[in-house]
């Protein structure tokens, strides 16, 4: 057997075994321990994207338990020194070509836009009053996990092209562009709504780990994250609704927000940025909307109270841990 066939048979196949079992045992916990805020749901789903990378990378069983059947796959998986060189060159060559990718995205990104300090007053004011709410619950919004303050303002620019949503370009300095048909569409507090949320997604993606950004740019090292990325853009969707609405309130204006956003990315949409799709998080692309504004309208059912779910979190990252690193001891 060659070291390539060893590797795929007793490192990559574990990997994704182990990854696909911490992925359903997270989704469990999930559902049965009732964690709904999208932000501690995202950053559970990065377990399995943990366990899949130790796995392949030759450290630890695919469960600890029963040793008997996953401890064959161990024994002839390649260890962590014979695969970490080729693991690290594949990675820089795979981040590095990544680079090149969004420096040329953000270019054509930016291209033929307008600054809105000049051209949209009303998208400036927006933004001033979002930054200011931000900045006001902080407090509440710092114990989110993924939840981090950009620092400083975003700039903000217009677009008169037929693009069908806003885009955020974290690439170089945190760049929001926003259509100049959506924001006559939009009333002043929807236009909040929507501002708030994609400086959400600027907060977010501050993270190193818990970004699908930054998940999307390690498909090359870890398949596992290829298989999880329309999941976890899910989730950091939800997570930026949820950090939105717990600076500015009013769910229900959010809601229409959505709506009207989803209905303004239907109508005459144009494939604009086409050539971009190995980089779609730059577009702003968004999930079907439905499942959004049906989660935000029906928070005022019960649920359990965001204490209630940091705690369930925690007990769930035990737990895991538990099951799925013991053999790291």
């Amino acid at each position: 057997m060659s070291t390539l066939q060893q590797f795929l048979l007793y490192n990559l196949l574990p990997g994704l075994v182990a990854g696909a079992l911490a992925w359903v045992a997270v989704l469990g916990g999930i559902e049965l321990l009732r964690i709904r805020h999208g932000s501690l749901r995202f950053c559970l789903l990065g377990f399995p994207l943990v366990k899949s990378t130790f796995v392949v990378l030759g450290v630890g069983m695919v469960l600890p338990w029963p040793r008997e059947v996953f401890g064959a796959w161990y024994a002839n998986a390649l260890p962590l020194r014979a695969v970490l060189p080729a693991y690290l060159a594949i990675t820089v060559v795979a981040l590095t070509g990544r680079a090149l990718l969004v420096r040329r995205a953000r270019g054509l990104a930016l291209r033929d836009t307008l600054s809105a300090e000049e051209n949209s007053p009303r998208l400036v004011r927006a933004l001033d009053r979002v930054m200011a709410a931000y900045e006001s619950q902080e407090a509440r919004l710092i114990g989110v996990c993924q939840y981090a303050p950009i620092p400083g303002r975003p700039e903000l620019l217009i677009t008169r092209r037929p693009l069908h949503s806003p885009l955020v370009v974290t690439a170089g300095r945190p760049t929001i562009v926003f259509p100049e048909r959506l924001v006559h569409d939009l009333t002043d507090k929807e236009l909040q709504g929507a501002i708030a949320h994609e400086v959400a997604h600027l907060c977010l993606r501050r993270h190193t780990i818990c970004s699908t950004e930054n998940v999307k740019a390690i498909v090359a090292v870890n398949p596992m994250a290829a298989l999880m990325a329309a999941q976890l853009h899910r989730e950091e969707e939800k997570a930026c609704d949820d950090m939105a609405t717990v600076a500015l309130g009013d769910p229900e204006t959010y809601a229409e927000m959505l709506l009207k956003s989803y209905r303004f990315a239907t109508h005459d949409a144009v494939p604009v940025f086409g050539q971009l799709q190995y980089v779609p998080q730059l577009l702003g692309i968004k999930p079907i909307l439905s499942e959004r504004i049906e989660r935000l309208l029906d928070r005022r059912k019960a649920e359990p109270s965001l204490r209630l779910q940091y705690l369930a979190a925690s007990c769930l990252s035990v737990a895991l841990w538990l099951v799925f690193f013991t053999d790291f001891l």
